[in-house]
């Protein structure tokens, strides 16, 4: 079976919030967390899913 997610990624998801108010007045937005919203995002429409499915692979290109 595959790992839905790997460690990084629960490692992500486990850190502490990081201070990005530079980058959020730059931004509009703070980057650290859009980045787990989109991680979340991604594990939630994947968790009912086929577990079969190789997440690790890239998807391919359509041949047009």
């Amino acid at each position: 079976k595959q790992a839905l997610f790997t460690p990084a990624m629960l490692n992500m998801l486990k850190s502490p919030p990081i201070d990005n108010q530079y980058a959020t007045q730059l931004l509009g937005y703070d980057p650290e967390i859009s980045w787990q919203a989109s991680l979340l995002s991604t594990l939630e429409y994947y968790k009912n899913q086929t577990l079969n499915k190789d997440l690790s692979q890239p998807v391919q290109a359509l041949d047009i």
